[in-house]
């Protein structure tokens, strides 16, 4: 071992890379951080009785352990700890040969020490050209880049303007719970693969014979002696907390009576409960307003989305409305103002099925005004009546 050098900051400055400094703490390392970094540890770590330094390895490991929180902080994956320190520890030694000394081996490197100490200290498991345009394509998904760092990670191969910030609170959020989930996920794969292999172990096991003695391997005289022993699946408990069941006659019902979200789902829960399908051990069938909107908005879907065009004709169309007050923004200068307006929505039904078409909103209550929206959205949706729009005008007349 060398004997150390008095603690002086002349004997303490490599000729190469400086003094001795901590790494940064808001910037990925480069090269030149990495070996200031090596030599702050082993000053730090040298025996101060012996004064005698520690060997390189173990030093490059606790740089390569200070690195690799680094780039953690950063979120982006790095490579194993072994590489790090391999590559820390070939770099030094690089360092170390003189312009009179010879390489026993040709480095893959060809740009020399000096030119390498302003670049990063690469360690991204995530090599792939599609970085420079601003994606990762990697295969692996640990060793992906996150989309939001793929431009922090450029800029720290080039310009190094920014900075690592502080903790994201809301992405820090939205992390925990998908490691949960991926935790739970993989649990459950662990649980399922167990019970496979007990149920082979168990199905692979034959029931004796109840002669005993008998030899198997002549053949077996009474199949069902040699039944396999069958798995048995716990019973699943059922969800208390969401509701599975689509309802869309419930969300079409409600969108007719003008039932508001908040109402209707009292009353759907109450008449399950007074029916008995909501017990205090399982109240999976419960309705919440959430539901009662995401059904209402799928049935409204699948009426846009209905194939009018091989859709045979509407035979008899009934309608109905009613007066509803509508909040609009009206524009004066460049303010804007809430106001609210009577308008007329009426509701198109075919019969027989009670099949809901849609709503128009006429200019007003007139019928030739209703009759005109109507012909109006049946030409503009491509669907087939038997009824002109004359038969319409003249049905509407003294409506």
């Amino acid at each position: 071992m060398k004997r150390a050098r008095s603690a002086s900051r002349t004997a303490t400055k490599d000729d190469i890379f400086g003094y001795p400094a901590e790494l940064p703490q808001f910037q990925l390392p480069t090269y030149e951080d990495a070996m200031k970094c090596f030599a702050w540890e082993r000053k730090r770590i040298t025996d101060q009785q012996t004064q005698e330094y520690p060997s390189n390895r173990s030093v490059c490991t606790i740089v390569a352990k200070k690195i690799i929180s680094l780039w953690r902080k950063a979120s982006i994956p790095t490579i194993t700890e072994k590489k790090v320190v391999d590559r820390l520890l070939a770099f030094y030694e690089e360092s170390r040969l003189g312009p009179g000394k010879k390489k026993q081996k040709k480095s893959k490197q060809a740009i020399p020490v000096e030119q390498r100490l302003k670049l990063l200290f690469d360690n991204c498991t995530c090599k792939c050209s599609t970085l420079l345009q601003g994606k990762c394509t990697g295969k692996v998904k640990h060793e992906k880049v996150p989309q939001m760092e793929v431009n922090f990670l450029q800029d720290q191969r080039k310009a190094r303007k920014m900075m690592i910030g502080g903790v994201d609170l809301k992405v820090t959020k939205i992390n925990t719970k998908r490691l949960l989930r991926d935790s739970k996920r993989s649990s459950r794969k662990k649980s399922s693969d167990s019970t496979d292999v007990e149920y082979q172990e168990n199905a692979d096991e034959e029931i004796p014979e109840e002669n005993g003695g008998a030899d198997t391997s002549s053949g077996r005289q009474n199949d069902k002696e040699y039944l396999p022993a069958t798995r048995v699946l716990a019973e699943v408990e059922p969800s208390s907390s969401q509701m599975r069941k689509s309802l869309p006659h419930f969300a079409m019902a409600v969108s007719r009576t003008g039932v508001t979200p908040f109402s209707a789902p009292l009353l759907g829960s109450a008449l399950l409960e007074d029916l008995g399908l909501i017990i205090p051990d399982d109240k999976s069938l419960t309705i919440d307003r959430s539901k009662v909107i995401c059904e209402k908005q799928k049935i409204g879907k699948s009426f846009q989305h209905k194939d009018a065009d091989v859709a045979a004709p509407i035979s008899a169309l009934f309608f109905d409305g009613r007066k509803d007050k509508t909040l609009y923004q009206e524009v004066i200068g460049k303010s804007r103002h809430r106001r609210t307006r009577v308008e007329e929505h009426i509701s198109l039904i075919e019969e027989p099925g009670s099949t809901f078409l849609g709503h128009v909103s006429p200019v007003n209550g007139r019928g030739s005004m209703i009759a005109e929206s109507i012909f109006d959205y049946f030409s503009s949706h491509k669907m087939q009546t038997l009824a002109t729009k004359t038969d319409l005008f003249q049905g509407l007349k003294n409506y």
